[in-house]
């Protein structure tokens, strides 16, 4: 991966191989999200159909072009991620870090009062704006601050899933990452994408052992 915390456990693995003369195999970060994602969401790539994969975490909020082993970034945030967005509201409310489940909490008691103008353009959108709009909602109730900032996300997504597909006349999508395993964004898209279990949503490491085993039985 190009995150300098992967490379310890790049420079452990090429020891190991080493000092065993075991084949070593390489793996990004998103591979292993798409693999423990396809693993557990039920979805089956044995025809090896391109289908689309929208990464949701606190770092990454990227929209996937899969290919067989060619993946694409082809839209997502042009900002900041969508886990950040959740994080700096919840803070702001006085939640703890990291605060999705916090504040996927509190929009429970909320009424939906409170909504903030989603902005998308094709493949893409924006979330700072609405973070600072949802900030100086200084009368409204922390609920509803809370469900108006997962709803503007889970609109977002929702919009720029049916834009992917109807550009790239794809309809299979897979979601993951920590966000994607969010209770109204399942809600918005459970008939229009495929989603992780949220255990697997959040997990790479299942998914580089299944990338490793995968490529073993190749050989």
């Amino acid at each position: 991966s190009y995150m300098p915390v992967f490379l310890p456990g790049v420079a452990a693995a090429s020891v190991a191989s080493s000092t065993c003369g075991a084949a070593m195999y390489k793996f990004s970060h998103q591979q292993g999200h798409i693999r423990a994602a396809v693993y557990s969401a039920g979805f089956k790539t044995e025809d090896n159909k391109p289908f689309l994969a929208f990464h949701l975490s606190g770092g990454t909020s990227e929209l996937l072009l899969i290919d067989g082993d060619d993946i694409k970034i082809v839209g997502g945030s042009k900002d900041i991620p969508a886990g950040q967005l959740i994080d700096r509201i919840g803070v702001h409310l006085g939640l703890d870090f990291p605060c999705g489940r916090y504040l996927e909490s509190l929009a429970d008691e909320a009424d939906g009062a409170v909504k903030v103008k989603t902005c998308t353009e094709g493949t893409f959108f924006n979330l700072s704006g609405i973070e600072t709009k949802l900030k100086c909602q200084t009368n409204a109730p922390a609920p509803e601050i809370a469900y108006a900032a997962l709803e503007a996300v889970a609109e977002s997504v929702s919009k720029v899933i049916d834009n992917a597909k109807k550009q790239f006349g794809i309809d299979d999508v897979i979601m993951m990452g920590g966000v994607s395993s969010n209770k109204q964004l399942r809600q918005k898209l459970c008939t229009r994408a495929y989603f992780a279990s949220p255990d697997m949503s959040r997990d790479n490491a299942v998914g580089t052992a299944l990338l490793a085993r995968d490529m073993y039985n190749r050989i």
